[in-house]
């Protein structure tokens, strides 16, 4: 085998062991879509309790607080998903990538 293309044989099964490991953080379950709908609305509820005898302020501030948590999790769960194709693509050009690089060249 050419020497440079098995140099290039054992980068690419190291990138395919470290793109696996990163797939199993990707094919979870998408978590962050999860929590944004069981916050949704929960931060506008607690400006309804204005007359309980607590601070308007801190009220205000805990619902914007709790409707900016919502939206990086809505942000989140779209890079979530945006990760999980990233490595689907990097396995597959990974795997064809590696299947050229195993494969004998013809002796000229």
């Amino acid at each position: 085998m050419n020497p440079e293309k098995e140099v290039l044989a054992q980068k690419v099964n190291e990138l395919q062991l470290l793109v696996d490991t990163t797939s199993s953080i990707a094919t979870g379950t998408n978590d962050y879509t999860v929590a944004a709908g069981q916050l949704k609305g929960k931060g506008k509820e607690l400006l309804q309790f204005e007359n309980a005898g607590v601070d308007k302020a801190l009220l205000e501030e805990a619902s914007k607080s709790v409707n900016s948590l919502i939206s990086n999790l809505v942000k989140a769960s779209s890079y979530f998903n945006f990760i999980k194709k990233n490595v689907a693509d990097a396995q597959a050009v990974l795997e064809a990538l590696a299947a050229e690089a195993y494969k004998e060249t013809p002796e000229a």
